[in-house]
């Protein structure tokens, strides 16, 4: 695979003038499915502080951590900055991850919303999250390998001791 000489000029500037290659949550609850349900079908919400600006071609990858299975169909919304939210193209690029293509990506607070996510069945908690940015897709610049995790109730009407053994 070879780099363009503008990727290249770009990967050496982001080592020279990066800020931080940290995405920080932000407030006390950065990740917040609407529902906690095991097994319903909800909306996940992700503040977020980025920590370098991506002048074009600017994306942001999610990763969902196991046993999620993301539907195929990718809709996803962002907040970025005092803006509104507003609808932005999404892929799903393997079983675990969506990615949005921005563009241009500023410093600054970013919520992150995907609709239609299906919580996983027979398990009390999820492991962590993954939020990356990149440049042309391929050139990492900032991420938080540890995002968050969320905990999960029981699906109403089941035997709470059941379902978290089920499977296990």
């Amino acid at each position: 695979m070879s780099i363009s000489f503008l990727s290249f000029i770009f990967i050496l500037s982001l080592s020279f003038t990066s800020q931080g290659a940290f995405i920080e949550p932000v407030t006390s609850t950065p990740l917040r499915p609407f529902s906690i349900n095991q097994d319903y079908i909800t909306d996940y919400s992700f503040s977020i502080n980025v920590p370098s600006s991506i002048k074009s071609q600017g994306s942001f990858e999610v990763e969902f951590p196991r046993p999620y299975q993301l539907p195929s169909t990718c809709s996803a919304y962002l907040k970025i900055l005092d803006n509104p939210f507003a609808k932005f193209s999404c892929e799903k690029i393997s079983s675990s991850k969506y990615m949005i293509e921005v563009g241009e990506i500023l410093l600054g607070e970013y919520t992150i919303v995907f609709e239609n996510i299906k919580n996983p069945f027979a398990y009390p908690a999820s492991s962590n999250f993954k939020i990356r940015t990149f440049y042309n897709k391929e050139v990492l610049v900032d991420a938080n390998e540890y995002f968050e995790a969320v905990p999960f109730l029981p699906t109403p009407g089941t035997n709470p001791l059941l379902s978290y053994y089920v499977f296990m």
